[in-house]
């Protein structure tokens, strides 16, 4: 279904009304300029699934802003498609939890949208929105699960195609509305310290 409308109210409004109006399920939010490749959208369900407490799922891709990025050897779309069907293997040891997941890609369970209701329409941006929702999801109790066993291709932000200032200060506008709100600063605060997880690593092998 194509749901065409004459004003653009903004990300959270579009997809508030899609799920509104959405009869599955669950719900998958998904950028423009992504490819959903072999098994990709079953084994995210299995995932979904596993556990009562799950809220929502992610994939690893070739291009991520928050550390769900692997590297990749294609070219060109059926290459990528090969690619996905050598990668996407059932590895438990490969699913994680995680405090937050990049929103090119995220598969939710319809049935928190009664629990952690509405995206917050506030935000101007995608990012901070899905930020949003997704920390309400945590506080309301459900885990948030990154797939490494799972890819998808992302051609790479396609969607904040634009005035690259514009685009800047509407994000410093999300991420002040998101600190008011919830008191913290949610770029700060989900960091992937690599440089602490290092030395954790070092503490193990003396």
């Amino acid at each position: 279904i194509i749901i065409e409308g004459d004003i653009c109210k903004g990300y959270a409004n579009g997809i508030n009304y899609a799920i509104s109006i959405a009869k599955g399920r669950d719900i998958l939010f998904i950028h423009s300029d992504v490819i959903i490749t072999h098994n990709s959208i079953k084994k995210l369900r299995n995932s979904l699934y596993s556990f009562e407490d799950v809220g929502a799922v992610g994939p690893v891709t070739n291009k991520s802003q928050y550390n769900q990025k692997v590297q990749v050897d294609y070219n060109s779309y059926s290459d990528a498609i090969e690619f996905s069907k050598n990668y996407n293997t059932n590895d438990v040891n490969k699913i994680e939890k995680r405090i937050k997941l990049d929103n090119f890609c995220i598969l939710i369970k319809k049935e928190l949208v009664t629990k952690c209701e509405n995206l917050c329409e506030t935000y101007i941006t995608d990012t901070c929105a899905m930020d949003d929702y997704l920390f309400r999801m945590r506080i309301s109790g459900y885990s948030l699960l990154l797939c490494k066993d799972v890819f998808v291709h992302h051609y790479g932000d396609y969607h904040l195609l634009g005035n690259q200032t514009d685009i800047n200060e509407n994000l410093s506008k999300d991420e002040m509305a998101f600190r008011n709100i919830w008191g913290f600063s949610i770029g700060y605060s989900s960091m992937i310290r690599e440089e602490i997880i290092d030395l954790i690593d070092q503490h193990e092998n003396k």
